[in-house]
């Protein structure tokens, strides 16, 4: 019984150590397996472990080896692909790309591509047989150096107002001095910014009209000395500044933004058309208007809503346009508790439902069908 068990183990291990390709080209070098070997960097064990498995996924679909498990034992190859040096180069460099974005500017990647010629017992057209196959065994070595770090962030945006907002708020920044530049750190502030402009008025503004700008520029190189060692000290300065490299961010307003973008808006009259039904004969029709403390116009043809009811619920002011808080409340509150009805647009029979809704005549809360 004992030595059963030892055999069905000895097998299992047999099993789970071999790698078996199907629907393979013939006679044509295909990947059989890659590794990826990442050095350097300033990584944790977790987030090295974690790098390197998305680094295989930035593998080209082409230069993958698709391996599948049955039983935990058995493992095979489906449909590998022909190996094309090309695609290995593409995985590289999309590698390579993602340590830049994580802030090491410095890195490196290669490939070695390893063929391994081996007599494999297959089956075709239901045929048992033994072809040769030529396993092509792919490592990946990525060195990512040391991270640029931030040494200094700033910001030189030539309209006052966007400069003043920028400084009251960085406190909100993702931009840290002495941590690494990143990519994502970079968008998260353009857009933080972007958003924060047009809350206060700056309704056309986009993440175009924004620029990082980068400084790397070793100053000890530009200096010119006649003392030998003064110059050994500069070298010296210099390479370790290679070594441990930083940059000098700054925030600037792109040279080629258009005007307009620039530009404070205001909102100016505010209209509210308390029974506008989008009916166009009805839009037709002559307004009565009135006039509220606070500027607004209201436009109707039948008295439906109070005044005192709109004002106190009026969060829009004559102040400049702020897209994204104080629009969405007013529209939000008429939209949920002021409509009498709606209408298909599409000029079909409306649904009818029933809801608890704000009565706008009233004040008070009500039962109604819609």
């Amino acid at each position: 019984m004992i030595k059963r068990l030892k055999n069905i183990l000895l097998v299992a291990v047999l099993f789970s150590a071999c790698t078996v390709p199907q629907k393979y080209q013939k006679n044509k070098p295909f990947v059989f397996k890659n590794t990826i070997e990442l050095n350097g960097g300033k990584f944790s064990k977790d987030e090295r472990s974690s790098l390197k498995q998305k680094m295989y996924t930035l593998l080209n679909d082409s230069a993958k080896a698709v391996l599948k498990d049955y039983v935990f034992i058995y493992h095979t190859l489906e449909s590998p692909a022909v190996y094309d040096s090309s695609y290995a180069a593409i995985s590289a460099k999309n590698m390579k790309n993602t340590l830049l974005h994580l802030g090491y500017y410095q890195a490196k990647s290669n490939f070695t591509a390893d063929t391994q010629n081996k007599q494999a017992f297959v089956v075709r057209k239901w045929l048992p047989r033994v072809e040769k196959q030529q396993r092509v065994f792919v490592k990946y070595t990525l060195n990512a150096g040391n991270p640029t770090l931030i040494d200094t962030f700033s910001y030189k945006l030539k309209v006052p107002e966007l400069q003043e907002l920028a400084i009251k708020t960085r406190k909100e920044s993702l931009i840290e001095e002495d941590k690494p530049v990143t990519k994502a750190n970079v968008l998260g502030e353009i857009s933080r910014l972007v958003e924060l402009y047009r809350n206060n008025g700056y309704y056309k503004f986009t993440s175009d009209e924004l620029r990082m700008r980068g400084d790397t520029t070793i100053a000890a190189l530009t200096n010119v000395s006649d003392d030998p060692f003064e110059t050994i000290r500069l070298l010296e300065e210099a390479n370790s500044k290679r070594d441990s490299p930083t940059v000098k961010l700054a925030l600037v307003v792109n040279p080629e933004s258009d005007s307009s973008k620039l530009m404070k808006y205001y909102i100016d009259n505010i209209y509210i058309y308390p029974d506008y039904t989008g009916d166009i004969n009805t839009a037709n029709n002559k307004y009565i208007q009135d006039t509220l403390r606070n500027a607004s116009i209201v436009r109707y043809h039948n008295k439906i809503v109070k005044n005192k009811f709109l004002l106190s619920n009026l969060f829009l002011k004559r102040r400049p346009i702020s897209t994204g808080r104080l629009q969405p409340d007013t529209q939000q509150f008429f939209q949920d508790r002021c409509m009498a009805k709606c209408e298909c647009a599409n000029g079909g029979t409306q649904r009818q439902y029933r809801q608890t809704r704000y009565d706008c005549t009233t004040g008070t809360r009500k039962k109604i069908w819609l």
